[in-house]
């Protein structure tokens, strides 16, 4: 596991300690089960992120000159197809969603996450390699 891949683990743990743990303690949200809409909005924006990081650092460390190419392309279908997929099952599948906790958890996660896997992907080591 390299150094990007285990920070990438620890900054995604932190973040689901406190972003949720924020909006459950806070209640920011009036809604009927909006606990419900918080955590599994947090919930699908890991499973949407997570697997797009995984895939773009196997990718940049990879010695194929296009294997960064095939790896953005699939992780921006993945993570546009797995965004939509989780809106449309959320708020097919629930009688009554909270919604609104559950957009703002969702869309907190993956800007959070996405942020985090940015920096960790695109950061230099001291050899000028990347991380």
């Amino acid at each position: 596991m390299t150094r990007a891949e285990r920070s990438f683990v620890l900054g995604t743990a932190l973040c689901t300690l406190a972003v949720p743990g924020a909006l459950l303690a806070l209640r920011p949200f009036s809604e009927l089960r909006a606990e419900l809409g918080i955590l599994l909005g947090w919930a699908l924006a890991l499973v949407v992120i997570v697997p797009s990081f995984w895939v773009m650092a196997r990718a940049m460390a990879s010695d194929d000159r296009l294997a960064f190419q095939r790896a953005f392309m699939l992780g921006t279908m993945g993570r546009f197809g797995g965004s939509l997929l989780a809106i449309v099952l959320f708020s097919t599948q629930l009688n009554e969603p909270p919604t609104l906790s559950f957009l703002a958890s969702f869309f907190a996660g993956y800007a959070l996450l996405s942020g985090l896997e940015v920096t960790l992907l695109l950061k230099k080591t001291p050899d000028g390699t990347h991380a």
